[in-house]
């Protein structure tokens, strides 16, 4: 399990798996913590791009329900990548991370 810096507390409590596709909280100071508004935005475009490419190969090359298998791959990778790679900001929808 990948872990990284907790932009609020600085321990090593945001487990990445959480922050792939949506908000988390800090295991050490239970602040919501997710992938910065710019990061989110400039990451926004190759993933629908590598997406778009590669499922419009695979349609072509293998067929309509290989594509649909195929869709969800880069959008996993690339959103890893994302929660890896990016900087991380305090705050978020505490509405959806009331526990």
């Amino acid at each position: 399990m990948t872990m990284r810096a907790c932009p609020n507390c600085a321990e090593n409590g945001i487990v990445v798996d959480d922050l792939v596709f949506s908000d988390t909280r800090c295991v050490q100071c239970r602040a919501v913590v997710n992938v910065s508004t710019v990061a989110r935005r400039i990451w926004f475009a190759p993933i629908a791009v590598v997406t778009a490419i590669t499922t419009a190969a695979v349609l072509w090359r293998f067929g309509f329900y290989a594509s649909l298998l195929w869709f969800s791959f880069p959008i996993g990778s690339l959103c890893y990548l994302r929660a890896v790679s990016s900087p991380l900001a305090v705050g978020g929808t505490r509405a959806r991370l009331r526990t």
